[in-house]
């Protein structure tokens, strides 16, 4: 099946155990586990943290570490069992757009949003957002990305987490089309692509943005390194077999389970514990085969095939435009 039939939002969420005495209602979700790239889970802070302490007065307000403890594991990856949220929803998607032009750094920006994908993935996937709240986060994060002052690496990072959120609602044929259309109309900002064509905003996002929004030019230089790419994954769980297989020369039963792995990732309907980011570094993976023995080469292909048979695989258009590329490489 192709994408703009159904589609959902936001990238993930960090370990995170709240536990508050607020006077509003405990908003709690199951355990999602999501990867993403990104800062330091250690650094990221809890986006309803952030809403809370700003809706108390100053005085009232909690110190980050003291009646927040947070469960914080390893890097990039999102493992929350319970979210224990001291605002409802609704003051959430109301309190972005204040803490956000509050944050002045680049650096404090992408953490900052890091933590609201973290929150939004959790909160969407367990279904606590209604509808109406999910589209004033579009909203509200559509503006973020036109806002003349938010880098280029920024409005990719809501772009693929609108997608995140795609992937998370999937099965909501009213809602996805709306989260889409909010994703179509920042990829169609003229001002955000002037800013890419510029050596800061290519830099910053240049493992993304060129098999995101250029995919029929393949993957960039970055992804050949193996050393790149291996600390950039080194925590994202789905590709660990994978990752495994090309450390041992993609042989043994790392590269079955590594490409039985593809399938899970790109199945219709698509699991809740894969983002945006981690599908398309799945296909970089597969790209490092090319240029192995027939024999891989041949099973990577298949695999490929496979995934591209829409009947039981869903892809984004920029997915299934890097996985016929790389399908065109192997045969020619």
């Amino acid at each position: 099946m192709k994408l703009l039939d159904s589609l959902p939002i936001l990238i993930s969420i960090s370990r995170i155990a709240l536990h508050v005495n607020a006077t509003f209602p405990a908003i709690r979700s199951p355990q999602l586990e999501l990867w993403f790239p990104g800062p330091d889970e250690s650094q990221v802070a809890d986006f309803m943290q952030d809403v809370h302490a700003q809706s108390l007065p100053e005085t009232d307000a909690p110190r980050r570490h003291g009646c927040f403890p947070l469960g914080l594991g390893s890097s990039s990856t999102s493992r929350t069992r319970s979210i224990i949220s001291p605002v409802p929803h609704a003051e959430a998607v109301k309190s972005f757009r204040g803490l956000f032009h509050s944050k002045r750094t680049l650096d404090d920006r992408a953490t900052f949003l890091t933590g609201v994908f973290r929150y939004l993935a959790v909160a969407s996937g367990a279904g606590e957002l209604t509808e109406d709240l999910v589209l004033s986060w579009c909203h509200a994060l559509a503006e973020a990305c036109f806002d003349p002052d938010n880098h280029p690496a920024h409005r990719l990072l809501i772009y693929n987490g609108l997608h995140t959120l795609i992937l998370q609602n999937y099965r909501n044929d009213h809602l996805t089309p709306q989260i889409y259309f909010a994703a179509q109309q920042i990829e169609a900002s003229k001002t955000i692509w002037d800013a890419l064509q510029g050596p800061d905003g290519l830099t910053a996002v240049t493992e993304w943005w060129r098999e995101t929004f250029f995919p029929e030019k393949g993957f960039s230089a970055k992804w050949d390194s193996w050393e790149n790419i291996n600390q950039l994954l080194r925590n994202e769980p789905n590709l660990s077999n994978l990752r495994e297989a090309i450390k041992n020369g993609w042989s043994g039963p790392d590269l079955v389970n590594g490409l039985r792995s593809m399938e899970r990732i790109f199945s219709n309907p698509p699991p809740k514990n894969v983002s945006a980011e981690t599908r398309v570094a799945a296909i970089g993976l597969l790209s490092r085969a090319m240029f192995k023995t027939k024999q891989i080469r041949t099973e990577v292909f298949n695999s490929i095939t496979r995934l591209l048979d829409q009947n039981n695989h869903f892809l984004f258009p920029h997915e299934e435009t890097l996985l016929d590329n790389l399908a065109r490489t192997d045969r020619s």
